[in-house]
Formats: structure tokens, sequence, C-alpha cells
């Protein structure tokens, strides 16, 4: 019901890759957790944990660990006290970082005006860029940065010598000045000297330093100015390297052009091209990261591949073997996220362990020597818990190994494994029980107010299980499935959201898809009622999708909100109660970030840390001290530090802010608020405006679903309470609870 959208996490390399339409963005659920990230720089390493906190070690030479020092540091090490830290970039010896409230920080080497913040004094502590607080992306380079602000503008300042800030000079900037006047831009990618960015039509472009012919428009000549490369329109990732670019496309295949003194194009040659080349045939690319002469790839599969400079192991291939072409790394398949450095790699696997190999002279790679290793070794690990979907009256969870748990409910299958426990006369599961023996699920979703579950795997395949009379499995039939089925042969979908009876998915293309029940138009058509395998949704561009009872709502790359199905409550947002069933476009807003949908009412997220929300609001769900329907985006209170939304279908919203605190609003019936409420909206116990649950700091992540809410702490632990008739909240019991308690397993 709430979509957990799983954006796949951006890729960063020496320089950072950023994807494309933030569909590529992260692998774990954006609406509630910080999606664990990593950057590699030139000789030093930064991670994000999922707990928003940020770790650095290696060479800090300029203060690029942040650590107020300019000492070496061996082994992850924590960074200041803060823990809203959502994206971080690494340069060559300088580091870009952005804050959840959309705020710029920066530290390390400025000798060329890197940082922005109007000097060339390097700094050995994050410091605020500036006032702006609509930063959206950053890309740091050999010594110049690149941002993105969520009106869609492009940023540049630091070192300009080869044209690579794009503003038709070479003369450096020590603030951010604004790329020409396009507002189109959605991702960018920042190399040694020059520059590459993807625009909302799926055009590239570059500019910058082009000696080795890393711009890819046909030449050696820099451009001062962004060009576009080539005329086709399907790019959807970027990685700018050392003197390399390396790019995706919709169809997965994997393109490179520039230096090619290492073979880091992978084109079976040491030759230099001058324009996007087609590395092999293979269409499973997903993910990709240039670095300073070697490039790191992953395929749809979630297994990782390296080719390009070996000097010192960081193809992970246990040699020092220079690669003309593709070779895999080791055989397992849960990479999830990485990052190539100028001579090192760091990657994350679904388990939430991080692993290192290649140069470490200065402890870049977190293992506590100095040693170098020609293949991963392991730094850390994160937690277990990780992606948790709850229906109205089952829960199922993805742990960080990747196995796949349920509790609760069984009358429809929707556990797919066998129950063993019977709640009245139902059978149901009162604890966790895992889900078939496979070991690389990566995300899930429930049936919000029905009875059926969908679920990705690394690979990228789609499975579904439980009821599925009106089709929302989506294997072409309308029987019941007990256990996990494929739907149909793709390997391309990145996340998907569910409603009572239907199912609305995306693929790393942009586009969206819809099956199950359609009697208002909820799957984007007008016909027919049902549809009982996936049917493409008009439109392209999609980056996150969310589907209540009976609408679906869904952000595009360019910040836009989107709309359709039953709309009596004003759910749509489009100022009426006009039923749509195809989708319309939501006021004119381009700084929309997430969006939630209910069983009868929105809830989203924009840039600026502002919470709105909008249709039905019997229970004070809306949050504005009413209960009267809303029939057009409502601002909720004033405040601007709002992070993360939930909503059930039991009419109620949680939402977390960006100092880790937990606020619930809506109906209390049940006790899914997690506090005391005094209220009454009917005869329902219920709050019509946020109020926050407990006094703890350390919450993460946060689901909902029916009247059961579940969160996420940041050591780890697992917290339920509400609706738990059927043991859904995994304790052990059918009793509901009224305020959090941790469930182990």
């Amino acid at each position: 019901m709430r979509n957990r959208f799983p954006l796949l996490s951006s890729k960063k390399s020496f320089f950072i890759v950023l994807f494309a339409l933030s569909f590529l963005a992260a692998l774990s659920s954006a609406s509630n957790a910080i999606t664990p990230k990593i950057a590699a720089g030139s000789s030093y390493s930064i991670a994000l944990k999922s707990d928003g906190t940020l770790w650095a070690w290696g060479n800090n030479g300029f203060g690029q660990l942040g650590d107020g020092t300019t000492t070496d540091i061996l082994s992850p090490t924590r960074i200041g006290t803060d823990n809203t830290w959502i994206s971080i970039s690494a340069g060559t010896n300088h580091t870009i970082a952005l804050k959840s409230d959309g705020t710029l920080w920066a530290w390390g080497n400025n000798s060329s005006g890197q940082l922005g913040d109007e000097t060339t004094t390097d700094r050995l502590s994050p410091t605020q860029i500036g006032t702006d607080n609509t930063w959206v992306a950053i890309s740091a380079g050999g010594n110049h940065t690149i941002a993105l602000k969520s009106n869609g503008t492009l940023w540049a300042w630091g070192n300009n010598s080869s044209g690579q800030l794009g503003n038709s000079s070479t003369i450096n900037k020590l603030s951010p000045a604004q790329i020409g006047t396009s507002n189109g831009w959605v991702a960018i990618s920042a190399g040694g000297n020059h520059t590459i960015a993807l625009r909302a039509n799926g055009t590239l472009w570059a500019w910058g330093g082009n000696s080795s012919g890393q711009l890819g428009n046909g030449s050696t000549t820099n451009k001062l100015s962004p060009v576009q490369i080539g005329s086709n329109s399907t790019w959807v990732a970027i990685s700018a390297g050392g003197n390399h670019t390396v790019a995706l496309r919709a169809n997965g295949t994997l393109w490179a052009w520039g230096n090619n003194s290492s073979g880091q194009l992978g084109n079976s040659s040491t030759i230099n091209k001058l324009s996007p080349a087609q590395i092999g045939t293979s269409n499973g690319w997903v993910a990709i990261s240039a670095g300073g002469n070697h490039t790191i790839a992953s395929r749809a599969n979630g297994t990782l591949w390296s080719w390009g400079y070996n000097g010192f192991g960081q193809l992970g291939d246990g040699t020092t073997t220079d690669k003309l072409s593709s070779g895999k790394i080791g055989t397992d398949n849960k990479w999830i996220t990485f990052a190539a450095g100028l001579n090192h790699t760091i990657s994350l696997t679904l388990g939430g362990t991080l692993w290192s190999w290649g140069y470490n002279g200065f402890g870049q790679l977190g293992d506590g020597s100095s040693t170098d290793r020609l293949a991963p070794v392991e730094i850390w690990t994160d937690n277990n818990w990780g992606n948790v979907s709850i229906g109205s009256f089952h829960t199922v969870v993805v742990k960080l190994d990747g196995t796949l748990w349920a509790s609760g409910s069984n009358e429809e299958s929707q556990l797919g494994r066998t129950a063993t426990d019977m709640c009245g006369s139902y059978p149901c599961l009162t604890t966790y029980g895992q889900v078939s023996s496979d070991n690389n699920w990566r995300s899930v979703e429930e049936g919000g107010g029905g009875h059926h579950t969908v679920a990705l795997k690394t690979d990228g395949s789609l499975w579904a299980w439980g009821r599925n009379a009106e089709g929302q499995v989506g294997d072409g039939t309308s029987v019941e499935k007990t256990t996990p089925v494929m739907i149909g042969a793709n390997y391309n979908w990145v996340s998907v959201a569910t409603g009572s009876h239907q199912t609305v998915a995306l693929k790393s293309d942009g586009t969206l898809w819809g099956w199950g029940e359609n009697s208002s138009g909820q799957l984007g058509s007008s016909t027919p009622s049902k549809v009982y395998s996936p049917k493409k949704i008009s439109g392209s561009y999609y980056t996150i999708v969310a589907t209540g009872h009976d609408h679906t709502v869904a952000l595009k790359a360019d910040g836009t909100l989107w709309a359709w199905g039953y709309n009596y409550h004003g759910q749509l947002g489009d100022g009426t109660t006009i039923t749509r069933k195809y989708p319309t476009k939501i006021g004119s807003d381009r700084n929309w970030v997430y969006v939630v949908a209910g069983f009868r009412h929105t809830v989203a997220l924009k840039s600026n840390g502002t919470l709105w929300a909008w249709g039905k609001n019997h229970n004070g769900q809306i949050g504005d001290q009413s209960t009267t329907d809303r029939y057009v985006p409502t601002q909720i209170g004033t405040d601007n530090d709002w992070k993360a939304i939930a909503q059930g279908s039991g009419s109620y919203t949680v939402a977390l802010k960006s100092n880790g605190t937990l606020w619930s609003w809506g109906g209390n019936e049940d006790g899914q608020l997690g506090r005391d409420t005094s209220e009454l909206c009917g005869t329902t116990p219920c709050a019509t405006v946020p109020g926050q649950v407990g006094t703890e700091n350390n919450w993460v992540v946060i689901f909902t679903g029916g009247h059961s809410t579940m969160a996420l702490k940041a050591d780890g632990t697992l917290w339920a309470w509400g609706y738990n008739g059927f043991g859904q909240l995994g304790d052990g019991t059918i009793t509901n609870r009224f305020y959090p308690m941790e469930i182990s397993h």
C-alpha cells in the first residue's frame, strides 16, 4: 500500500557516478531508510550508513576525511555526530555531502575553490556551502564540483582550467555558479577535468577536458559549455573517470569512450575512443563506476565485473594483470553498490557488509593496515533487518542477508509458505518463518488492504504470491498462488507498489506497468476492469510510484507529481473529486521528492523538507487539525525537517524527522500510532496533528500497513506496535501493542 520504492543506489566512482533519473538510485526503501552509500576518492574512502551517520578512512593530508585533523586513518571512523547525511561524493582530495534538509557541505582540499565557500582555504571538517536548502545531487571531480538543485538547474565551482565548469570560460569559481539557464538536468558525474550530465529527455551532454576523447563528441578539443553527445535519448546512467567515461542505456547495454591506455573501455584493445562504443553485446548491465584507469560494473543478477588497470589489484581478481575486457569478481551475486577510486575499489553487499580491494598505501581500504589487497576483504557489517512490508494482517521482511521471512495471516496464501499456527479460524504464523530457501531477495511489498505479496530479487526479477482473483499476482491467471512465482521473463524491475487488489511496478527504463483490479482506472487506463499480466501505463521517466486502495500516484524525474484512479475524497490532489483513468499532472510544482498512498489519502514530501497531504481525512490522517477532506496538497504544519513518510491502509500516517524522532497522527483504534491520544474522530480514538512517538531520536526506518506499524532503530533493532490479531507483529502473540516493543528473531 505504501510504496517503499527501492531505488538502485547511485554508484560512486573515483569522482562519483550519480545515476540518472532517480529510478536508478537505491536498493532499499527510499520512503523510510537512508540508503547506504559509498564513495572512493583518490586515496581515501567515505561511507554513509543506513542510520544517516558518516564514516571515513584513508589519506587525510588535506582534511578530506572531515575529522578535524590531517592524520591518515586506517579503519572506518565516524565523522561528527550528525545522523542526517543522505548523499556523499569524493573527489581527488575533497568531499561533498548533502543533508536531509537539502543543505550542502564540503571539506578537504580547496586550492581551486572546489569547496565552494568563496575561499581557497582547506577545511578539516564539514563546512556548510551557502544557505540554500534545495540541493538534491552532487558530484566531486578532480578539483571541481557539480551539483543539481531541486528545480533541475545545474551549478558548478572550483577548477575550470579545461572548461569543466561549463560556463564558457576557463576562470575558476570559488562559489556555486549556474551552468546556463536550463532546468531539465537530472543526473551529473564529474571526472578528472571533464563533466558529464543527463537531461530529463534521456540525452547525454558533456564539457571540459577532452584530450583523450572523454567527452565523446568525436574530437579531442576541450569544450567550455555543454554539448550534446550524439542523438540517442535512452541514456540512464553515467560515470566519469579520470579521462574516460562509461554510460548505460535503458536497454541495459554498456558504452564507453575516452582514454583506453589500460583497457578501461573494456573493448579488448588499448585504443582510445572519441565517441561512445558499446562494450560487448550484453544487455544485462545495471550499474557502473569509472575509476582512475579502471571500470567496475554490475549485472542484473547481482554479479560484479571489472576491467582496465590492475597494478594494485583494484580489479579484485587476485592478480595485478590489466584486463582489456570484463572479468567477473568472485562468485558472489549480492553486490548492490560500489565505488571505483583512483587505484582502489569498495563495494557493499545485500547482507550489509562492506568490502574493499586494491591500493592501500594510505589505509583507504579500511582494514586496519596499509597492505594492498588483490581480492575483496570484508571491512564491516551494518545491521541485519532490511526491508519490511506490512499488510492488513501479515508482515513480510527481507533481511540484509537476502532471506525472506513472513508472519501473520495466511488466509489466502499471502505468506508464501505453510502456516503452522491458527488465529481463530485462519491459518497464521505468530513468529517469523522463512519463505523459500532463496537468499537473493532484495525488497518486498504486500497488498495493503488485500492478501497478495510481491517481491524483487537482486537479479531484477519480480515474484508474487497470494490472492489472485483480480489478477494482482500478474502471472496471466486468476488462480491463488501458495508460493512465489516469477512474473514474466524480465530482469529489469526496480520497484513495486501494491494496492488492495492491484500491483504497479517500475522498470529501469522509467516505464510503469500495472495489473490486477482496474475498476476505477487505478492502472492508468479505462479498460479492461481486470488485468492479469503487466500492462504498460502511459508516460515515461517515472521514478517513484505508490498505490492506495483504488488510486495511484507517481513522481517523474523532473520532480512533477502525477495521479490517477478513484478520486471521491480528493486523493488525487487535482482540486476535484472526478475519477481519472489516465495519469494526470498535479499542480505545477517540480520539487516533489517522495510520495506515499494510503487507503484513500496521499502524503508527499518536498525537497525543502515540508510535508503535504490530501484526500480522505475522517480520522485526521491529513494532520491539519481537522477531519475535513482536502482536494489539493495541503501543508502539514510549518516544519521543514521531515525526512521520511509512511501511511497505513488504516487511515493514519507516520513520519520521521531529520533529527531521528518519530511522529504519528490519524486513527489510533488499535494503537497503531504508538502513543497516547485524547481526541475522538467520531467514535474512533485519533490525533489530528502530528505527535511524537516516545522520546527516542534514533529511529531510521518506518513501515506501516493496515493498523500495524514497524520501525528500525539506528542500532538495527526492529520495533512494532498496533494491531496484532493475526500475529503480524511477530512477537509470538496475537495481542495488540499500543507502544513500540522490540521484535527479536
